[in-house]
């Protein structure tokens, strides 16, 4: 078995767009977080605040909040960048096939994963299952 240390190395460089477009997306989740958390925990603290409601109350409040909210979250995060893992796949075959780069490749990666939308959600769900 012949291994393809260099060859692999060159694409993932060549495609390293992806790569810091998963960093920014990981970045940009990451600050919404801390909005959604500091907009509850700020209403939270209003309420106990003004006596609207106890402290007990907020903390209830507050781990419901917090369990939709990994619920939803784990969701969304996992489908957002299995997509763009989908564009980059599309990407790294194209390199592959071609032995170029194309001139936009996070424009032609989301394109392919728009052509190939169900297919790729299809194997996400099935991702998922497994």
């Amino acid at each position: 078995m012949k291994l393809h240390f260099r060859r692999a190395m060159g694409i993932y460089l060549r495609t390293f767009p992806f790569v810091l477009l998963r960093l920014g997306i990981g970045l940009a989740l990451g600050i919404a977080s801390l909005l959604y958390f500091g907009a509850i925990g700020w209403m939270a603290y209003t309420f106990v605040d003004t006596g609207t409601i106890s402290g007990w109350i907020a903390i209830v409040g507050f781990l419901v909040a917090l369990a939709l909210f990994v619920k939803a979250w784990r969701l969304l995060v996992r489908y957002v960048l299995y997509m763009v893992k989908a564009g980059h796949i599309a990407v790294i075959a194209h390199v592959i096939e071609t032995g170029e780069v194309p001139p936009n490749q996070v424009t032609y990666g989301i394109e392919q994963v728009k052509a190939n939308f169900t297919e790729a959600s299809a194997l996400f769900a099935v991702d998922q299952v497994v």
